[in-house]
C-alpha cells in the first residue's frame, strides 16, 4: 500500500518500526521508518497524519496509542495540572475539559457532567485537540495519553 508523504512514497506493509522524532534546533522532526528489508527513511508529516496511514494501512488498530506531538504534551501537561483529567467532544464540535470523567447516554450528542460544579468543566472551543472526535464512545484519558 503506497501511501504519499511530502514527495515521499512509502509502502506502508513493508514497515517494521515507526519512531516519532520531535523537532528540536538540530532536525526539522519528523518519522524514522524501518523496513523490512533494513532500510532506513525519514518522513516528515504531521502525527496525526502518519497515525491514520498507519490505520489505514492496517498496521495500527484504530483503539492504539495516539502519536502526539510535543505542543501537544505540553497543553495536555498544563490542563492536567489544573485538575483536569478528561476531554470530551460534544456532537457540534465544542470541546471541554472535565476534572471527573463526564457520561453520555447512547444517542446523547452532549456529554454530562459528573459533579454539578461551576470549575468542573473547561470550554476549549472546537479548534483544540482534534484528536477527540464527537463519535468518540468513551471521553479522552489525559492521564493515560501522557503515561504513553
Amino acid at each position: 500500500m503506497l501511501t504519499k508523504f511530502d514527495d515521499t512514497y512509502v509502502d506502508l506493509t513493508e514497515i517494521i518500526s515507526v519512531t516519532y522524532i520531535p523537532e528540536d534546533e538540530m532536525n526539522e522532526g519528523g518519522f524514522r521508518v524501518i523496513f523490512r528489508n533494513g532500510e532506513r527513511a525519514g518522513i516528515r508529516c504531521d502525527p496525526e497524519a502518519m497515525e491514520a496511514a498507519l490505520i489505514r494501512a492496517g498496521l495500527l488498530p484504530v483503539e492504539e496509542t495516539i502519536l502526539l506531538d510535543p505542543d501537544t504534551i505540553s497543553q495536555l501537561d498544563k490542563l492536567y495540572a489544573e485538575g483536569y483529567r478528561w476531554l470530551a467532544r460534544d456532537a457540534d464540535g465544542k470541546l471541554f475539559a472535565y476534572r471527573h470523567k463526564p457520561e453520555r447516554e447512547e444517542g446523547d450528542a452532549y456529554w454530562d457532567p459528573a459533579v454539578s460544579h461551576p470549575e468542573e468543566a473547561k470550554d476549549l472551543g472546537r479548534d483544540a485537540f482534534q484528536m477527540v472526535s464527537g463519535e468518540d464512545p468513551e471521553p479522552f484519558d489525559i492521564q493515560e495519553a501522557l503515561a504513553d
